[in-house]
């Protein structure tokens, strides 16, 4: 675990109630919550900084056969055959 640095942060009652009411139910601190809470925003943006990202290339015609001309290869060199590949 990382050394923890305290903070304070301003939130109306309501927040804060819904907060502890929460962590209670899960039976951690309302920082253990607040901290999971801050991570799982965070790697949600980055997550949807990857999703941008590769909706940006799809959209691209050219990026997008490169793509799949990539991955066509990649499968014939690994002796898969797009029948094989039905679910």
């Amino acid at each position: 675990m990382r050394p923890a640095v305290k903070v304070a942060v301003t939130v109306d009652a309501e927040t804060l109630r819904r907060v502890d009411a929460s962590a209670r139910r899960r039976r951690v601190s309302r920082s253990r919550y607040v901290s999971d809470a801050l991570r799982a925003a965070l790697k949600a943006e980055a997550e949807d900084d990857v999703r941008s990202r590769v909706e940006r290339v799809l959209a691209d015609p050219e990026s997008r056969r490169g793509l799949l001309e990539s991955a066509e290869s990649l499968f014939a060199a690994a002796g898969v055959r797009e029948e094989e590949d039905a679910w």
